[in-house]
């Protein structure tokens, strides 16, 4: 394995380039949005959609937060008492129901 000052100039790009992907990604599901508001009826399809791809991330990250925390308390039980580690789960805790109250107003929404 190699040091972090080693680490050549293709692999910085590339992960920068993951960045550079999500940007577009993002500005084009932005620009799709706005030109489905216009047309109206498909706008409840994109909500839908949106509500739905969101609903299914949370799950996502839901499901591999709880098995990282379940992985590191196996690992070290003090994980249970070491504060940076209660503050975390508590912050993502609060952050998915921020999501998923969203998710939920993109779905009632779309209906």
């Amino acid at each position: 394995m190699r040091a972090c000052d080693e680490v050549g100039i293709d692999e910085r790009l590339s992960m920068n380039g993951i960045w550079l992907v999500v940007a577009g990604m993002a500005l084009a599901a932005l620009s799709f949005g706005a030109w489905a508001a216009r047309r109206g009826r498909a706008a409840t399809a994109v909500g839908r959609l949106l509500g739905w791809g969101l609903t299914g991330a949370l799950v996502v990250g839901a499901v591999a937060g709880v098995a990282l925390f379940a992985w590191s308390v196996a690992l070290w039980d003090a994980a249970l008492t070491w504060p940076p580690m209660i503050i975390g789960a508590v912050l993502a805790g609060a952050a998915h129901f921020a999501l998923f109250r969203a998710s939920r107003s993109w779905l009632v929404a779309a209906r």
